[in-house]
């Protein structure tokens, strides 16, 4: 790839996705800002989420002949149409646009944010000395903040914060707002001032990292979460209205038929603060609107299409969803319903009926695992191997005849038509599911550096300091690495619509 691609393809104003296919680990050492990774193995069940449209403009990034070849194979096999090769390879050191390190765009958005706004912050020294004249707030998701937080944190998830405004503002305290490193305490912050709230508040700089750096402990198994007293819509509305952000009202029957009738719109219910990226029964995503804006490209690879968020509550969730994306350069609006989706999840295959292990045991087969190598080092069948799937088609020194452990049968119809390609065959599997440790002998295993997954300063949050210091540096230098017509947009888009009303 020439230096400047996802810029012209971006200043053309024109849908497009950028998407680069390589595995984890090797993204994370170096790839192209503003692409998107989607390694082959997760094609299947990421894929049809983020391009909804088949005939969507696929820019795919060739990093090599082969990678190229399996991963057109993957995109035709789903059904995409269009897509536009580009060849492309590591640049000279200091190239401004590519990076090292994950979620880079969202992330070096967020410390273009910190340089274009200006607010009190506080270390750990300082706290320790007048802890008694503040009060910690943790502005992650309540799952994370139960994991670790600062002593006597009280968690308030960033998503909940303009539901908060008033408990807040009447508490005869001063508010400390951290996370575990910089970018969600940021953007609580700067949520704060753009709501244009008229008290005292600062941030923990550096979060539960520079506290550990400080030389002290975190707390684990905290329970103190800050819940807002009632629902106010037309508080939310007259912000939005404020930040230019369309809001409207819909009824539950009517969803299915607008989402139906924009394939090419994107669709997210950020109701609940604790959901991950789960399709509900309509082709919705479910997300936790504080990591959506923090993690942007887990759940956005389409530029310059519109993007619909639900909230079916206050709308609070996704008024502050979408003051973030907009201020990225997302197409946002937003649509509230008193009546909640359905929480049935899209329908599952039936697993255990699918099974077909008989093979596998009169042949004695050699067992592959195609599952993401975390799931794999749970719980794997006794023998197996993992394979990725992309190393295991590139390197092609597989038996003709194997066995497969799989998610589903969507996953297996997915592999089998790619090892076909190759002529390798598969005669029996295994979809993983409730009984599949009672069927098998099963066990926990290791995997050394398994390429799905990053490595760059990966025990940050298990007391690992060097990797703790090295991340915060990382972070804090992204501005000085991105193209200077992204910096500039992003910083007309937070001076013109973000600054304090007091």
């Amino acid at each position: 790839m020439t230096e400047g691609l996802f810029l012209q393809l971006y200043e053309a104003r024109k849908p497009f996705s950028l998407i680069d296919t390589r595995e984890r680990c090797e993204f994370i050492d170096g790839h192209w800002l503003g692409s998107v990774n989607i390694p082959l193995s997760d094609f299947w069940s990421r894929l049809p989420h983020l391009i909804r449209s088949r005939d969507f403009p696929i820019h795919l990034l060739s990093w090599s002949s082969k990678l190229q070849k399996i991963s057109i194979a993957g995109l035709t096999e789903l059904g995409y149409t269009n897509i536009i090769t580009h060849p492309t390879c590591r640049p000279r050191d200091g190239t401004l646009g590519f990076l090292q390190g994950e979620h880079s765009w969202s992330k070096a958005f967020d410390e273009v944010l910190y340089r274009n706004t200006n607010f009190i912050e506080i270390g750990p020294e300082e706290y320790t000395k007048n802890h008694k004249k503040y009060t910690l707030y943790d502005v992650r998701p309540t799952s994370e903040y139960k994991l670790f937080t600062l002593p006597n944190s009280i968690n308030l998830p960033n998503s909940n914060l303009l539901s908060l405004l008033q408990n807040l503002q009447e508490k005869d305290d001063f508010p400390v707002l951290h996370c575990a490193g910089r970018t969600r305490s940021i953007i609580g912050a700067c949520t704060l001032m753009a709501a244009g709230y008229p008290s005292r508040f600062c941030v923990f700089k550096g979060g539960t990292q520079a506290w550990e750096l400080s030389g002290k402990t975190r707390e684990t198994n905290a329970n103190r979460v800050m819940v807002p007293r009632a629902e106010n819509l037309s508080q939310i509305k007259g912000l939005v209205k404020r930040w230019g952000i369309k809001i409207s009202t819909v009824e539950k029957e009517k969803i299915s038929e607008r989402v139906n009738q924009k394939k090419n719109h994107l669709f997210f219910d950020v109701s609940d603060d604790a959901a991950e990226t789960t399709p509900s029964i309509h082709p919705i995503k479910k997300i936790s609107g504080t990591n959506m804006v923090q993690q942007t490209d887990v759940s956005i690879a389409c530029f310059h299409v519109p993007i619909t968020l639900f909230d079916f509550g206050n709308g609070c969730r996704a008024a502050f969803a979408a003051l973030w994306l907009k201020a990225m350069g997302y197409n946002v609006e937003i649509l509230v319903s008193q009546k909640c989706l359905d929480a049935k999840e899209t329908e599952r295959s039936k697993n255990e009926e699918f099974n077909n292990f008989k093979n596998w045991l009169n042949f004695d087969l050699p067992i592959y695992d195609f599952r993401s190598s975390q799931d794999f080092q749970n719980c794997s069948i006794r023998g197996s191997i993992w394979a990725n799937l992309a190393s295991f088609l590139i390197e092609n020194d597989a038996p003709l005849n194997l066995g497969a452990v799989c998610y589903n049968e969507q996953h297996f119809r997915f592999i089998e038509k790619l090892l076909g390609i190759y002529g390798l065959k598969i005669k029996s599997t295994v979809c993983w599911n409730s009984k599949t440790q009672t069927l098998f002998k099963t066990l926990k295993s290791k995997l050394e550096a398994p390429c799905d997954r990053g490595k760059m300063y990966a025990d940050r949050h298990k007391g690992n300091l060097e990797h703790a210091r090295g991340y915060l540096e990382w972070e804090e230098t992204l501005p000085e690495k991105i193209d200077a017509d992204i910096y500039s947009m992003w910083s007309n888009n937070i001076t013109s619509r973000l600054r304090r009303t007091v």
